[in-house]
């Protein structure tokens, strides 16, 4: 049983290299064209379509939230809260605020043997107005969190969609490239790379839908 338990959880692991670690020099397509259903289920869908001169598939999730758009939107922005709805996050501490806009954020993550740990410092930026909200992150060189026993990942690109619905519900989508920088078959990491996405965005509604009703308690004292 404990052997089934740390198999799914390298299965999940490697999932997540797919998804956190950007095709180097990849930029996403303008066009919505060629996304295939991968699953969907309980409001949440993950999409996946091929991409040019890549072996690995470009990922969608999309999810709605029962929660208000500046709930969900302050979730995000809070990026000392990933390791709450990411597994594998182990820490998440911002190194430099520009603008409240503007971030660089370093992030750890801890894979299961034999992969090798992983940390960034990516660059996050979001435009907000009208109730929709984009945030982009890219990875970048920064000296000022210096890379100990980890690969310190270079290349990494994500997209993050947070659209009004109504007043108490929001749509939130992440778009994402994805490239083991490894020695991972493309197929498991396409196959893995589905069900990790969904996963996580059943913990962000999780904890959006928490943190929402919280802020409704507080509202009525």
């Amino acid at each position: 049983m404990r052997w089934f338990k740390k198999m799914d959880y390298k299965y999940y692991a490697l999932g997540w290299v797919a998804v956190l670690f950007s095709l180097a020099g990849a930029a996403f397509a303008d066009t919505d064209e060629g996304w295939q259903i991968r699953k969907d289920e309980q409001g949440i869908t993950v999409y996946a379509r091929e991409v040019a001169d890549s072996p690995i598939d470009e990922i969608r999730a999309s999810a709605s939230i029962q929660a208000p758009y500046p709930v969900v939107l302050a979730l995000l922005l809070d990026h000392t809260a990933r390791p709450q709805w990411n597994a594998l996050c182990q820490e998440a501490r911002v190194l430099q605020s520009g603008t409240p806009d503007e971030q660089r954020v370093y992030f750890y993550y801890k894979m299961p043997w034999p992969v090798t740990d992983r940390d960034l410092v990516m660059a996050l930026s979001v435009n907000d107005a009208d109730g929709v909200a984009i945030m982009k992150g890219t990875a970048i060189a920064d000296d000022t969190a210096p890379a100990g026993k980890a690969v310190r990942v270079l290349k990494a690109r994500e997209e993050w969609r947070i659209e009004r619905l109504d007043e108490n519900s929001t749509r939130v989508t992440m778009t994402a490239l994805m490239d083991p920088a490894g020695p991972i078959p493309a197929w498991l990491i396409n196959a893995m790379s589905v069900s990790q996405p969904y996963e996580a965005m059943e913990q962000l509604r999780l904890l959006a839908s928490q943190r929402a009703v919280a802020a409704t308690a507080q509202i009525k004292k």
